[in-house]
């Protein structure tokens, strides 16, 4: 992938960041409930603590794309792809603030 690519994707706006704000909540509640659950729950509540955490700070720094990637994209330095979940509703507050 290109950066041309990183240019197109939509930054999260104000909308985009309370929808991954919101979702990362939903997994943290999930990972308490696993984690109380005990046995081979607790392989569940750490996925889900882990991807409550990249949310969390995907919706802190703004970053574009995939929340999943968001490591590799901030330590390889690789072009971010955008998120199916979250993508449509950056480019519809994009277009909207237009």
């Amino acid at each position: 992938m290109s950066v041309q690519n990183e240019q197109r994707l939509a930054t999260p706006g104000r909308i985009g960041t309370i929808f991954r704000g919101v979702a990362a909540w939903i997994f943290f509640g999930a990972a308490v409930l696993a984690f109380k659950g005990g046995g081979l729950w607790l392989i569940a509540a750490a996925g889900f603590a882990a991807f409550g955490l990249l949310l969390a700070v995907a919706a802190l720094v703004l970053q574009p794309g995939c929340e999943v990637n968001l490591i590799w994209q901030r330590v390889l330095g690789k072009a971010p792809i955008d998120c199916f979940l979250f993508g449509p509703i950056d480019r519809w507050e994009q277009n909207k603030c237009k």
